[in-house]
């Protein structure tokens, strides 16, 4: 009974720690997966009439049930073959071939439950995919 005592607790904590340590990764997931959506609607979008970035981060947070909070969309601009994006395609030189994209970064906080017994801290998670749009 006393092997018991002492190994009951500490596979309880492993138990724990398993869990937790399934719940991050699926929250990871989830947010990868936003992401890919958030690939083909901005795709999508930009091959139509074009849709504003309010209305757009609107259809990403009802097709990922992500919080429009946790959505960030900007606009970037490639000048060339330039390896970094600027914020402005007027950043360019003249004549320079300049490429349009979309930056969607998701957002994602996740509290595990040691911490409330004061272990660690929560983890934030930021996703973030850019597409060529022009």
């Amino acid at each position: 009974m006393i092997e018991t005592a002492l190994v009951a607790p500490v596979l309880a904590m492993m138990a724990v720690g398993a869990f937790e340590m399934g719940t991050m990764v699926q929250k990871q997931q989830e947010l990868q997966s936003a992401a890919s959506e958030a690939e083909a609607i901005v795709l999508a979008a930009a091959a139509g009439d074009g849709v504003s970035s309010t209305k757009l981060k609107e259809l990403l947070a009802t097709s990922t049930g992500i919080a429009p909070a946790d959505i960030v969309l900007e606009a970037k601009w490639r000048c060339g073959n330039a390896s970094t994006f600027v914020d402005s395609s007027t950043a360019c030189s003249s004549g320079q071939q300049v490429y349009a994209f979309v930056q969607t970064t998701f957002k994602g906080r996740y509290t595990p439950t040691w911490t409330s017994f004061g272990l660690g801290t929560p983890f934030n998670y930021n996703v973030v995919r850019t597409v060529q749009v022009g």
